[in-house]
């Protein structure tokens, strides 16, 4: 399996040949150099939006959906940050693997039930399954499958 970083300024060629991927790597590099100069993540986004409707890249889509982007990235964000603190605690104070693995389980559940309602809303607007499984981490197969 060959994996390419698609994160804006790298494999430019890669990002030239899909509009959808360059614009959402834009998207999300702004974030984190909004986060890199202190902001917090919520105010993060939310200059990345201003930033992305200054250079019109979304608009569209991030004017119809941006409170559920928004919304999503926290969420995302934050999961993953509580997951790696929740690792690190776990090691440190030796916690049982199956309880960990039980909650562990669970999280992606709830992760998994997220990224379906996400890429639902992203079929119904319209966008690219390439579009909808890098925004969401599902496999091309599971987006088509909740095409039907």
């Amino acid at each position: 399996m060959k994996v390419i970083n698609i994160n804006y300024g790298q494999n430019d060629e890669v990002l030239e040949r899909s509009n959808t991927l360059k614009q959402y790597g834009f998207f999300i590099y702004r974030i984190q150099h909004h986060e890199n100069e202190g902001l917090s993540l919520e105010d993060a986004i939310h200059q990345a939006m201003q930033d992305c409707e200054r250079e019109g890249v979304m608009q569209d889509f991030l004017k119809e959906h941006g409170s559920e982007v928004e919304n999503m990235l926290i969420h995302e964000w934050n999961l993953e940050k509580q997951l790696r603190l929740s690792e690190e605690e776990g090691r440190k104070a030796g916690i049982e693997v199956g309880r960990q693995e039980g909650r562990q389980e669970g999280r992606q559940e709830g992760k998994q039930e997220e990224k379906v309602e996400m890429a639902m809303k992203l079929i119904a607007a319209g966008m690219a399954d390439s579009f909808i499984t890098h925004i969401t981490g599902l496999t091309v197969e599971q987006v088509k499958a909740h095409r039907l």
